[in-house]
């Protein structure tokens, strides 16, 4: 009787235990597709700002005349 209920008590939990780590991995597979995303943008709009000033420097009347 007391095993019975015992092997019932630990099942539940095991099973609750389950559910609750593929929970977790999907979150932390969800935090990496973020944190992915976010470093390329970041990398992106870095490489953009690079471009911009590389062109800058080398076309100094252009900025001139785009700015007035």
């Amino acid at each position: 009787m007391v095993r019975e209920e015992f092997d019932t008590e630990r099942s539940i939990m095991v099973d609750q235990h389950n559910i609750e780590m593929n929970d977790i991995a999907d979150i932390l597979f969800a935090m990496e597709q973020n944190f992915q995303d976010r470093e390329n943008e970041a990398k992106s709009e870095f490489q953009s700002m690079t471009d911009e000033i590389r062109n800058k420097v080398r076309n100094p009347n252009l900025t001139f005349l785009n700015t007035a």
